[in-house]
């Protein structure tokens, strides 16, 4: 279309329809890929967009900034989400029923490799006010259970 525009609108050369034609067909292969590169880059980025905004509090700014930083900065935990998330859509789409449980599972595993990561930024107070709520809600839990059964 950019190329459409340029030759047949600006410069008055050729029809818009024809030129377009020609054009998608020779620069389909190429733009496909593109695409697809495009779209697995930001999907990953916006798992860690998700991810930092599901955790910590801060403006919408420097949500973007800090997933920008933690993406490249932990560049292999990126590249294993990105297998995790890429190899999870493939399954699903080859064998139907993973849609049930194949995304928890997924997001799961992503999560264990984020919170270590996120863990590393957050200060010894944040930690330990984070463990003791965990905890409160795992002795909770467990009480609940144990309390079922009797």
């Amino acid at each position: 279309m950019y190329y459409t525009v340029q030759k047949c609108i600006k410069n008055g050369r050729g029809t818009v329809g024809s030129v377009f034609w020609q054009e998608f067909k020779e620069n389909f292969k190429k733009a496909t890929l593109i695409t697809l590169i495009l779209l697995v880059v930001l999907c990953i980025y916006a798992f860690w967009i998700f991810a930092y905004a599901a955790r910590f509090e801060c403006t919408a700014k420097l949500y973007f900034h800090n997933a920008a930083i933690f993406a490249i900065l932990h560049l292999p935990v990126t590249i294993v989400v990105a297998i995790l998330g890429f190899g999870s859509v493939v399954l699903i789409y080859t064998f139907k029923p993973l849609i049930l449980i194949l995304p928890g599972v997924t997001v799961w595993l992503m999560s264990m490799m984020t919170e270590r990561v996120f863990r590393k930024y957050m200060t010894d107070e944040d930690k330990a006010l984070e463990d003791e709520r965990n905890m409160d809600y795992r002795d909770d839990y467990v009480g609940k259970r144990r309390e079922l059964k009797n």
